[in-house]
């Protein structure tokens, strides 16, 4: 019996050179790809192997600095209370929340629950980025807040990426921001500073 190799290959938004090189490597070396339909095309043209929100972070700013979660909206195979479940303990720990799959035309009460999961322990000030086909040709990007999120209707879909901020994101120069959250070692060096300055 004949035994071959098996590869799980991560494809995220993007052209052949934002590919990692070694999931091009494993497609070529590949007699047979399986997969969803959408995405067997992506591979078609060489898509990358860059995780998306990877992808859509480098696009906004650098909303990733600080821990953070990745939750899916799609119900398909996971049940929306276990769902649910996951988005209320990501508010609570204040972790930045990456959302895949926040909505499609017969999926549209998962982000409007989401949203009000999130106001139980967020600002609706707090930022917001909307990544659609990131590194594509249609890519668009919104940058909005937790308040406004939904009127955005054209640009949420299944090629969207969510990004949410945490309590110490922040916008500037129309770039998403999370700080390392070093504030007690930046104070102490700034006290030191000014205690020197007054010697």
């Amino acid at each position: 019996m004949a035994r071959g190799k098996l590869y799980v290959v991560g494809i995220g938004p993007g052209y052949e050179e934002h590919m990692t090189f070694r999931a091009k490597q494993c497609i070529e070396e590949s007699d047979v790809i399986v997969g969803y339909e959408t995405y067997i095309a992506l591979i078609e043209r060489l898509m990358p192997g860059v995780s998306a929100l990877n992808a859509c972070a480098a696009l906004i700013g650098s909303p990733l600095m600080t821990d953070f979660a990745v939750v899916s909206m799609s119900d398909l195979l996971m049940p929306w209370d276990v769902i649910v479940q996951r988005v209320d303990a990501a508010a609570k720990g204040d972790f930045v929340i990456v959302i895949y799959n926040p909505q499609s035309k017969k999926r549209v009460h998962q982000l409007q629950d989401t949203r009000e999961i999130l106001l139980k322990y967020r600002e609706p000030s707090t930022p917001v980025a909307i990544v659609k086909a990131a590194y594509r040709d249609v890519q668009k990007i919104v940058m909005t807040d937790l308040e406004h999120i939904l009127e955005h209707t054209d640009s949420l879909g299944m090629l969207s990426t969510i990004i949410v901020g945490n309590s110490s994101t922040f916008m500037y120069d129309g770039l998403m921001i999370n700080p390392r959250g070093y504030k007690s070692k930046y104070s102490l060096v700034k006290e030191a500073q000014e205690a020197e300055a007054r010697a």
